[in-house]
């Protein structure tokens, strides 16, 4: 089974026409076709269709999806909006955002609406490396709660600096002192002096020397060791700096958790200065952009807190509104990448269907149908003019979605608050940290 609508991962190798010649390769096989869409709006269902129809004929199965969930539409629901600059285009994001805390939002037909929170809400890029800065910078700045799904930007927030800094200090980089304000800095209320015991945690797996155990000195076991030293427990956390605050320097500290899981298979036959060593570097030099399209956050509880994506990575999941920001030329759908690849190294005679790890018009046009159907209900598209040349131009689907006749291209007025009927946002389970490579 399988939607070719959906199929997006031709850069990895996936091929649509698995899908789309199953039946002729399989005499026997019967054809049965789903086209009912439970999760979204019809305004969304209709909108993702129409871009999806752009698709070669050839290259798509018919069908036409239709919706059959309980999802209301109402006018301004969908909306398609142009500003000046990404910082513009940034702070209207979190302006919307913050405005629709609370709003009445229905999970499953017949049960009470409850008010949408921060964790209720996507912003999905083609590039988040490549343009999410702003947004980043403008939720920093107004204190909006954030995650940043996978990875790649997992090693720069505060807590994870700090982090970072404990490897470092047993690598030989920095000094302890070092140590004790960047977590002082990552503002999680802990103590010095028990910072300072945490330093002797990391001593000791400086200290190693030959003949000593291999086992009591992997990363994963000092890391954990010195969060315990150091105090962060979840009731701490909470007592000191708040349940916001706690619940996602957890998810933050708990992926960085995964991040060694995944090193330490790797390196489990280097002996532990070798291995310490090499993991301040590879965090330094190579960590962030070896996770750009991970989804290595699977499993943990989400805080209550906006996710930030790449529409590959919202692949499976859904919200009830989602922002679809810098929908540029070249940028969504992307440009064909020139220069040197893997094709100069292995001959495109070699590999069946070639073409496809390339990119098409017709795989951006299946991307944009993933990221408009993870929206239940709120959907936003924005373009803004990017850097340089290449991105200044809207992009075409964008140009599309304007002509939509359930997308509006001016925000409507808010309506009087008295009439908007907020319900209280119900709080957010956490997870402790995981103590093993993988979270459960």
């Amino acid at each position: 089974m399988g939607d070719d609508d959906q199929t997006i991962y031709q850069w990895r190798g996936s091929a649509v026409n698995n899908i789309l010649t199953f039946p002729t390769r399989h005499s026997s096989a019967k054809t049965v076709t789903l086209n009912e869409n439970f999760r979204s709006s019809k305004a969304v269902v209709d909108l993702a269709r129409r871009v999806a129809e752009g698709i070669d004929p050839l290259r798509r199965l018919s069908k036409s999806m239709i919706a059959s969930g309980h999802q209301s539409y109402d006018r301004g629901d969908l909306l398609a909006l142009s500003f000046g600059t990404p910082q513009e285009e940034a702070t209207w994001i979190c302006d919307r955002i913050e405005w629709m805390i609370g709003l009445p939002f229905t999970d499953r037909a017949g049960t009470p609406p409850r008010g949408l929170a921060y964790s209720d809400f996507a912003v999905l890029f083609r590039s988040v490396s490549g343009d999410a800065d702003p947004l980043v910078t403008a939720m920093h700045a107004r204190g909006i709660r954030y995650i940043i799904k996978g990875l790649s930007r997992l090693f720069q927030t505060p807590e994870v600096q700090a982090a970072k800094t404990c490897f470092d200090y047993i690598a030989g980089a920095v000094d302890g002192d070092a140590v004790v304000t960047a977590w002082t800095d990552a503002r999680l209320g802990l103590r010095e002096e028990a910072l300072k015991r945490g330093v002797k945690i990391l001593d000791e797996a400086r200290g190693w020397a030959e003949g000593m155990p291999w086992d009591a000195y992997t990363i994963q076991g000092t890391y954990q060791r010195f969060l315990g030293e150091v105090g962060i427990r979840e009731e701490h956390l909470t007592a000191e700096v708040g349940r916001e605050r706690s619940e996602l320097a957890f998810y933050n500290l708990g992926r960085f958790s995964t991040a060694i899981g995944d090193y330490e298979r790797i390196r489990f036959l280097s002996s532990p200065p070798d291995r310490f060593a090499t993991f301040a570097k590879w965090l330094e030099h190579q960590a962030g952009d070896y996770y750009e399209e991970s989804d290595a956050d699977a499993g943990y509880a989400r805080p209550d807190a906006v996710t930030i994506a790449t529409v590959h990575q919202a692949k499976g999941m859904q919200w009830p509104a989602v922002f679809v920001p810098c929908m540029r030329r070249n940028r969504f759908p992307s440009k064909r990448q020139g220069g040197l690849g893997v094709f100069h190294i292995v001959p495109e005679a070699a590999v069946n269907d070639a073409d496809r790890y390339r990119g098409s018009e017709d795989d951006e046009r299946r991307l944009f149908y993933v990221a408009a159907t993870r929206a239940q209900k709120y959907l936003a598209l924005s373009y803004s003019p990017g850097p340089g040349k290449l991105y200044q131009r809207e992009s075409q689907f964008f140009a599309e979605a304007t002509r939509n006749t359930y997308v509006l291209t001016r925000e409507a007025a808010r309506p009087d608050e008295s009439t908007l009927n907020r319900v209280p946002s119900p709080p957010c389970p956490t997870r402790p940290i995981s103590s093993s490579a993988s979270a459960s």
